[in-house]
């Protein structure tokens, strides 16, 4: 694909950029060792390393564009590799996010997608419903803790919420599979690390909420944790909440604000 076709609905997320825009990228990687011939690499920082420093090997391995957030480092880089192509992001995650939909065809645009966020409970009720829409001759995908299935095939992953470059794969092979519905675990970290920035989910369902992945390159607090949950009330259809839980009212202002139909059990 052209390096402008990935960029093209970046508006205010591009800051500077110093690219040809006649440059066909073969592949996306975030992780420098699986940059290959023409890909993009995106250098985002970690909560223990910073990609910026992995520019290097990335365009060692033959990476033609090089999508990072540090002011600093895009200077010095696209000054000693002028023959790559660099563009300065408000924030590199968000850029992997929209380069992956474009790069793939923006596959979750054709999915129906059910998000579940919670503490306790996601994995369960994702196979609850997943169980539900199948019962019902609706072929249904499953993303969470125990892996990913979809049209009888299984994939391991290490995150509940994978990197929103897997997201957009799995969701074109599940396309390709005829599987236009997928029901997944959305995760705080997801949401804080913007691995599902940018996809509009068709519901998304609360579970409930007690302090969790709070501490060193987690959560800084339950405050954050609960808030990082609520965003993805802002980026959905509908909404399904438990009315037990004790922190409801914080989802139902969000929900309120947004003007989202809800429903809760």
């Amino acid at each position: 694909m052209n390096i402008s076709g990935l960029i093209k609905d970046f508006g205010e997320l591009a800051l500077d950029k110093k690219i040809r825009t006649d440059s066909e990228i073969k592949g996306i990687a975030y992780d420098s060792r699986k940059v290959k011939d023409g890909f993009a690499f995106t250098a985002a920082k970690g909560a223990v390393t910073d990609g910026h420093d992995y520019i290097d090997g990335a365009v060692s391995n033959g990476a033609s564009a090089i999508f990072c957030d540090s002011r600093e480092a895009y200077e010095i880089y696209s000054e000693k590799y002028k023959d790559v192509n660099f563009i300065l992001t408000e924030n590199s995650r968000k850029a992997l996010a929209l380069i992956s939909a474009e790069f793939f065809g923006r596959p979750a645009d054709k999915m129906t997608l059910i998000g579940i966020t919670g503490t306790k409970g996601k994995t369960s009720t994702s196979f609850m419903v997943s169980h539900i829409l199948e019962k019902a001759g609706i072929p249904c995908a499953i993303i969470g803790t125990t892996g990913i299935y979809y049209a009888g095939k299984y994939e391991y992953i290490d995150n509940s919420t994978p990197e929103s470059y897997e997201l957009h794969r799995l969701f074109a092979e599940m396309l390709k599979n005829g599987v236009k519905h997928c029901v997944m675990e959305v995760s705080s970290q997801a949401l804080m690390l913007h691995r599902v920035y940018g996809m509009h989910f068709d519901t998304a369902v609360f579970t409930n909420i007690s302090p969790d992945h709070i501490g060193e390159g987690e959560h800084k607090s339950f405050g954050e944790y609960i808030s990082y949950k609520g965003q993805l009330f802002t980026m959905c259809s509908r909404a399904s909440v438990n009315a037990d839980s004790d922190k409801i009212d914080f989802i139902k202002d969000i929900i309120e604000k947004n003007s989202v139909p809800c429903v809760t059990f």
